[in-house]
C-alpha cells in the first residue's frame, strides 16, 4: 500500500477529490495508462485515509465521507 503517503489532516479551505479503491486496483489501472511526468500512482495522491482492512469498497465510501 501507499504507506509513504501522510495521513489525512482536515483543512477547511481545501477542495477534495476522494478516490476510494483498493491500492492494488489503482496500481493495476495505472500500469495500463501513462501520464507524462508521473511514474507511480502515489505521486498523484496527497494523503490517505485509514480505512480498516477488509472493509468493502461500498462501506469504505461511507466511512471515508464520515471522516471528512
Amino acid at each position: 500500500p501507499a504507506t509513504e503517503l501522510p495521513s489525512y489532516q482536515k483543512e477547511t479551505d481545501k477542495r477534495l477529490l476522494l478516490v476510494v479503491a483498493k491500492w492494488n486496483d489503482i496500481n493495476k489501472a495505472f500500469k495500463s495508462e501513462t501520464i507524462e511526468g508521473v511514474s507511480e500512482p502515489k505521486q498523484m495522491m496527497d494523503c490517505r485515509l485509514e480505512i480498516p482492512l477488509g472493509t468493502r469498497i461500498e462501506d469504505g465510501v461511507l466511512i471515508s465521507l464520515a471522516m471528512l
